[in-house]
């Protein structure tokens, strides 16, 4: 978190609970932008806004794990690329997305 611009808290709750939670008063802490993204909203569109209203060129995605809620793999995969297809243009930065995954053998970066 402390090496990026902001931060994206995917979950399928409205409300965020433990880890998540805590990423987000870490973010409010820290005075980093956050925004927390979930069913029933635009996803793709507000998190379009939230790069271009904020400038974030590093972007830290944070949620629950998988262990805690199954299914969230997939959900916050069809997120990230319903945002790639909002953008047509391949050379608006705001929409390029680089993904470093965490898990089991590989180290937060």
């Amino acid at each position: 978190m402390r090496d990026s611009d902001g931060t994206l808290i995917v979950s399928r709750a409205a409300e965020l609970t433990g880890g998540s939670a805590y990423t987000a008063r870490c973010a409010e802490r820290f005075g980093q932008p956050w925004l927390h993204v979930h069913p029933g909203a635009d996803e793709a569109q507000a998190i379009r806004d939230f790069l271009a209203r904020h400038r974030i060129r590093v972007l830290n995605v944070a949620g629950p794990r998988e262990s805690v809620d199954p299914g969230i793999y997939e959900y916050v995969l069809g997120v990230l690329e319903r945002l790639a297809a909002v953008n047509p243009d391949p050379g608006d930065r705001a929409a390029q997305v680089a993904c470093a995954p965490v898990g089991p053998g590989r180290p937060p970066v």
